[in-house]
């Protein structure tokens, strides 16, 4: 389950996240469905990175 999104919380320990970095991840998976189905999830920090190229309603620039 492949996720992108904007870190609002990181736990105890986790370094190399800020509260507003834009992330991308993997979820980990289920089944066949191709991506995360919630509006928040808690995500392991050793499956993330940050985004480069995060937009929101925009086109890549």
């Amino acid at each position: 389950m492949d996720f992108a999104g904007v870190v609002e919380e990181a736990g105890g320990g986790v370094d190399d996240y800020q509260v507003g970095d834009e992330v991308y991840g993997c979820a980990g998976g289920l089944a066949d469905f191709p991506g995360t189905l919630a509006e928040d999830i808690v995500a392991d920090a050793n499956l993330i990175s940050l985004s480069q190229v995060f937009t929101t309603g925009g086109s890549d620039p």
